[in-house]
């Protein structure tokens, strides 16, 4: 049976190592055979690990969860079902890769393996092995220690040559090698865009399938290349997204309805002529009709280095992985201001106004109900008929509810 062997960030630390004196191989034979076969499967360059899962919650054992929320990468959460982590918005930047499985995160880069003690048991060779990058990652040095070293077996063939009998490849998963290294969020201003003609329809039809086949293809740096980017958590929002805002996509050929357009129409044939935003030059609103509500939305397009690009917008963070935003319906008022005064940099909800005065009158107003100069507790005493053209004249305004119940009730006091 074959053992994987799993990665083990090198600590700098030295391994011991015995020689082992018996049997058909040498010490120097078994670790030879362990780097040889290490290096066969994990070739140079950027390495990813697997986070199995597609909804941006993934269920791992392979993490100290407490390095992870110490570091700020995941949040944690434990069930019966076992741990599962939910990258942050600082560390879901270090996921770079999609497969049909999961996301792949940026782990470093250039593998490397250390061989401890070479130990010769029931006629096979058990050496112990730690794994590691040469350039690690956050992620990377948040393993768990007991997942970083195991026991890579190495039998004896007929030839007596070493055969090494564990597969001896990181815990990449289906993650393809070498993967994107993870990059910053650049960002800057936005450009100034020049308000030429809006694009044709057949030109968003083009630029729409273009997207959709690279989400489909699991290339989300190819997609980010066709998305002018708002993420209002910057402080300079243009341009500032990495690829995993745009990996959470999913492509509408493998589904009835197209995710990234939120499920609101099964084909790109429904979207109509662009129409230019009255307050932002070189922005066009595309409108389609909701399959499900039968409402207005609309995508948006910018041309940027001669290019058209979908807008796409973060304004806040989710639970789980954040994404940039296709249908904005930037074309509606509200939407659009917003919208215009974040790329502006101003306060998209200035605070209200004091609300003081209201509150002083109502306590002026409440004063002078004063039912003490009444005495309707001592209605023996009659004395207090100098009081009557105090009471209101009831002329015009008909007492109603309980102010009618009151008048009532106070009416047989006048005899």
């Amino acid at each position: 049976m074959k053992r994987t062997i799993t990665l083990g960030v090198l600590l700098g630390a030295t391994l011991s190592a015995c020689d082992v004196d018996e049997g058909p191989l040498t010490d120097a034979a078994v670790r030879s055979a362990v780097k040889s076969a290490f290096a066969e499967k994990n070739v140079p360059g950027q390495t990813g690990m697997l986070l199995a899962g597609q909804s941006g919650t993934f269920k791992t054992d392979m993490f100290d969860t407490a390095c992870l929320e110490r570091s700020g990468l995941a949040t944690v959460e434990e069930s019966a079902e076992g741990v599962r982590i939910s990258p942050t918005y600082v560390g879901q930047q270090a996921i770079v890769a999609k497969t049909d499985s999961g996301y792949c995160v940026d782990i470093g880069k250039d593998p490397v393996v250390s061989i401890g003690e070479v130990r010769l048991v029931d006629g096979v060779y058990e050496a112990d092995a730690a794994m590691g990058v040469k350039s690690s990652t956050a992620w990377s040095r948040c393993i768990d220690t007991s997942k970083r070293r195991q026991t890579v077996i190495v039998s004896v063939n007929d030839a007596r040559e070493p055969v090494v009998e564990t597969d001896a490849v990181m815990f990449q998963g289906d993650c393809p090698h070498p993967i994107p290294a993870s990059a910053s969020r650049p960002g800057g201003t936005s450009p100034e865009f020049e308000a030429s003609a809006p694009p044709s329809r057949t030109e968003v039809l083009r630029l729409a399938q273009a997207f959709d086949n690279a989400i489909a293809s699991h290339d989300p740096g190819t997609a980010l290349e066709m998305v002018a980017c708002y993420n209002f958590l910057e402080d300079a929002p243009f341009g500032a997204c990495a690829t995993s805002e745009i990996i959470g996509f999913g492509s509408g050929q493998k589904q009835e309805a197209n995710p990234w357009l939120g499920y609101g129409a099964t084909s790109f044939n429904v979207f109509g002529r662009p129409r230019s935003d009255a307050n932002i030059p070189g922005l066009y609103h595309v409108p389609f009709v909701d399959r499900r509500s039968g409402g207005q939305r609309s995508v948006s397009v910018q041309k940027i280095d001669g290019q058209w690009k979908f807008v796409g917008v973060i304004y806040e963070e989710a639970a789980g992985l954040t994404s940039a935003q296709i249908v904005n319906n930037l074309h509606e008022r509200t939407n659009q201001e917003t919208f215009r005064v974040r790329i502006q940099g101003e306060d998209p909800q200035p605070e209200p106004e004091p609300v003081e005065e209201p509150i002083e009158v109502t306590t002026a107003e409440a004063a002078p109900v004063e039912a003490a100069p009444v005495d309707v507790t001592t209605p023996v005493e009659e004395p207090p008929v100098e009081e009557a053209p105090t009471e209101p004249a009831p002329v015009e305004e008909e007492p109603t509810g309980d102010e009618a119940h009151a008048e009532t009730e106070a009416a047989p006091a006048e005899h």
